[in-house]
């Protein structure tokens, strides 16, 4: 019995959708891969020793042609942090604080959200891993660190201990964490600032001074 002819047809259509669509895909592919390898191409970021004040170094390493890896160190010491992070990130990490055991680092990822690094100038301790890094007390390695749930608003990090204070604002002043203005630390007192709009539109600020216990 012969084809018939509208299944010829359906086959041919078949065939040409399937080819566009491989096509396709393989061109998409070819774009992202290519982005990456043009940003590894041409970034200074990569593979470059950034010197601090305190004579420390970090090194966004090159780890696959889409993550890299931090390094650092210093003439006593040479550390990696395994975690691979995307190679897009590179260019926006920065040295934050620094003392004489920790080097803080940080890099913006968007919609308010810049994860903050400590990273020990020792062999033994874990890196920290923070969100929102806002101030640092270098004298008693306390990180401040800013919080979007509940009625806690601020988290006071000991990055030798590992004690926590936690700072709690009952009702949450306002939605976005971002209506935080100021947080500095000075003599064991933190001090933290936020601005609302009322309804009338009128900018209304509040300031806090909270004893640390850590």
């Amino acid at each position: 019995m012969p084809f018939p002819r509208i299944l010829w047809l359906c086959t041919i259509l078949l065939g040409a959708c399937s080819t566009e669509q491989r096509g396709y895909s393989e061109s998409k592919a070819a774009t992202v891969s290519s982005g990456y390898y043009s940003y590894l191409a041409t970034t200074r970021t990569l593979n470059q020793q950034n010197l601090t004040p305190n004579g420390n170094y970090y090194t966004a390493t090159t780890s696959s042609d889409s993550t890299f890896v931090i390094a650092w160190g210093n003439a006593m010491l040479k550390r990696v942090y395994k975690m691979p992070l995307d190679v897009m990130l590179a260019d926006r990490l920065q040295i934050k604080w620094e003392n004489q055991e920790y080097m803080l680092l940080e890099y913006f990822t968007g919609s308010n959200a810049w994860p903050t690094l400590a990273l020990p100038l020792n062999a033994q301790e874990p890196v920290g891993a923070f969100a929102n890094g806002l101030c640092f007390d270098a004298k008693r390695n306390l990180l401040v660190t800013e919080q979007g749930w509940g009625d806690t608003i601020l988290t006071v990090h000991n990055l030798k201990t590992q004690q926590e204070q936690h700072l709690i604002e009952e009702g949450r002043p306002c939605d976005a964490i971002s209506c935080l203005d100021s947080a500095s630390i000075d003599d064991g007192l933190l001090y933290y600032k936020w601005t609302v709009q009322n309804s009338s539109l009128h900018a209304i600020s509040t300031e806090r001074r909270v004893r640390l216990s850590l």
